[in-house]
């Protein structure tokens, strides 16, 4: 991404036309990913056929890409875990329409507070993260919860089975 680094100035918060857009463009995708069908769907389709599946998630140098700013003049660009709002189509849609982020988190993975059988819960609760979901762009895995036996156990099993390359951690009640 040398050379070709995006920059983004001005405040980091939205705006009511750009916060609109993006619920329009989850809206879009959602409706896309239903029908299965029409032209988005036969896009979707050829694009991920052109675009090498990767086995394993992409390493990342956080040192570097946090130092990056001191060298290019430009800091990371990260795709915040929004609620409700970055989930797993939009973040796949905005990587393809947009692109130009460093890394990606996922919403909220929720850990209970109680368990029975924690290895079940454990596994069922990080079965649906992908870290090649983005394919080159890493994905980060965004954890809440209070039980800190079960935070703990998901997040091992995130980095050393499901290859995540950073756990966000959300801790409370």
């Amino acid at each position: 991404m040398q050379g070709n680094v995006p920059c983004l100035t001005g405040s980091n918060k939205y705006s009511t036309s750009q916060a609109n857009g993006l619920h329009q463009l989850r809206r879009y995708v959602k409706v896309q990913s239903a029908a299965g069908t029409g032209a988005a769907a036969e896009h979707h389709v050829q694009r991920q056929q052109q675009q090498p599946q990767l086995s394993s998630p992409p390493a990342v140098n956080y040192s570097h890409l946090l130092r990056r700013h001191k060298q290019h003049g430009c800091p990371a660009l990260l795709l915040a875990p929004m609620e409700n709002l970055a989930d797993r189509p939009a973040r796949i849609a905005l990587k393809q329409a947009i692109g130009g982020f460093d890394e990606a988190c996922t919403e909220f993975i929720r850990v209970p507070r109680h368990s029975d059988r924690p290895a079940a819960t454990t596994r069922g609760i990080c079965a649906a993260y992908d870290a090649c979901e983005l394919g080159e762009v890493p994905l980060a895995a965004q954890l809440m919860g209070s039980n800190l036996q079960l935070l703990a156990a998901a997040a091992e099993r995130l980095v050393h089975v499901k290859g995540a390359p950073r756990i966000d951690l959300n801790c409370g009640t």
